[in-house]
């Protein structure tokens, strides 16, 4: 089933694209389903670069194993139907769907309804920065309607006021060790330090991530929708846009969506910088919650031909 997947009518007579996607369906490592079905696992696969990226400077791409689904580019979700069966050096589980190799940022936002995000990306001509930087970024991505609550603040200010604003958003990989923090990465690292762990960003000022009541908090945003994968990181949704001049604003953990924090902020009914944008698809990334279990890293994939291999093979 490829139809959902962007690019779908071109990967299919294109055999670059096709053995890419080929690729994205194969782990480096021998992993039965007992090792997954528990404790979700983020892992890495024999893909190194994504059609949509070619430039990825050979970082393995990843997909995420929880329970009976793989989660992959854009969180979309497949069902795992088949479980270990066992092959000459490796291990193959079934899928119901085609897996969708992971998109830069810039892409990934657009697809996935985080339109305003991709616009002001496009508005400051940082798209193509963000999506260029080292394997490892993770993303807090203010959702269209959090635009939409400080529209008039975003969008009367200067691109570089903006762009400012944008690079408060992003943890680089030089910050998180290169390695992108997912959802319970940022809840174990609160956890661990009394509640709270404050992380830098690429703008140079803290962001604080909070566990508070179940719920994954940065600033006084909420995490609404944690781990969508791109191409040189995750993308975690957060109901508010953060404020690089308020980075000791706190979340009311009681309230569904936190209030703006920029002063004098007003709402606006239409979603700010989406004008002419048009995705190339649109997706609806997955809601469910892995961030409750614990993530096992994978070691990076080197050969298509090494030896224990865990293959996730769709049902075409």
């Amino acid at each position: 089933m490829m139809q959902t997947m962007p690019g779908a009518a071109q990967v299919s007579q294109n055999a670059t694209a096709l053995t890419a996607l080929l690729q994205y369906h194969v782990v480096n490592g021998m992993f039965q389903s007992s090792t997954f079905l528990t404790t979700p696992l983020v892992a890495s696969t024999l893909l190194t670069a994504t059609p949509n990226n070619p430039n990825t400077s050979g970082t393995a791409q990843t997909l995420q194993l929880t329970k009976s689904l793989v989660l992959s580019g854009f969180k979309q979700p497949s069902t795992l139907t088949q479980l270990d069966i066992p092959f000459t050096g490796g291990i193959m589980h079934i899928l119901n769907t085609v897996l969708t190799p992971p998109a830069p940022p810039s892409i990934t936002a657009l697809d996935t309804g985080l339109t305003s995000l991709a616009g002001a990306l496009v508005q400051t001509n940082m798209a193509g920065g963000v999506d260029a930087l080292p394997a490892g970024v993770t993303i807090f991505a203010p959702s269209n309607g959090a635009f939409e609550a400080v529209g008039a603040v975003v969008q009367g200010a200067s691109r570089e006021l903006l762009g400012n604003v944008l690079e408060y958003h992003v943890l680089s990989s030089s910050v998180t060790n290169g390695g992108a923090l997912f959802s319970k990465d940022l809840k174990d690292m609160a956890e661990r330090n009394g509640g709270s762990v404050s992380l830098r960003t690429l703008q140079g000022g803290t962001v604080t991530v909070r566990s508070e009541e179940g719920k994954l908090f940065v600033n006084s945003a909420r995490v609404t929708n944690g781990d969508i994968i791109t191409s040189n990181g995750v993308i975690h949704v957060i109901d508010n846009v953060m404020n690089p001049l308020a980075t000791t604003a706190k979340p009311v953990a009681a309230q569904a969506t936190q209030s703006p924090v920029f002063a004098g902020a007003s709402s606006q009914n239409q979603a700010p910088f989406t004008s002419g944008l048009t995705p190339t698809t649109t997706l609806v990334p997955a809601t469910l919650d892995v961030g409750g279990g614990g993530y096992a890293a994978l070691p990076t994939a080197a050969l298509m031909g090494v030896a224990g291999a865990a293959a996730v093979i769709a049902n075409l």
